[in-house]
């Protein structure tokens, strides 16, 4: 009896739980893989929009004095050799929590609706 695998490509899956292909007999290695050079890319360009319009998301002066330190930390991050996903989804947070704040602002909402479409 030869045993035939099969191999099952798709690009992204933020979660998953469940069974893929039926029956399972032997063993199984799953493996996930993220195209991270397309994140980091879409990372960079949002600190880029966030440093040209951070005048404009609507902010009080404390807020967004503490969204242009995050905006550093980003920058600096992703400048390193190895920008850690870890550290950048929680400056990320940090910079959607605060933008939030500035309800009904068109920029606030477009740098919220951006970070909720990085997948780090």
């Amino acid at each position: 009896m030869s045993d035939k695998g099969h191999t099952y490509n798709i690009g992204f899956i933020g979660s998953f739980a469940g069974n893929l292909g039926g029956q399972v007999s032997g063993d199984v290695t799953a493996t996930s893989t993220q195209d991270m050079a397309h994140e980091l890319q879409k990372v960079a360009a949002l600190v880029a929009q966030l440093r040209t319009y951070q005048g404009q998301i609507g902010l009080g002066a404390r807020q967004q004095a503490e969204v242009g330190r995050h905006i550093d930390a980003l920058d600096e991050e992703m400048q390193g050799g190895k920008p850690k996903p870890g550290v950048i989804k929680g400056l990320l947070k940090s910079i959607k929590t605060a933008t939030e704040g500035a309800v009904g602002n068109l920029v606030a909402s477009g740098v919220t609706s951006a970070i909720s479409n990085i997948n780090l």
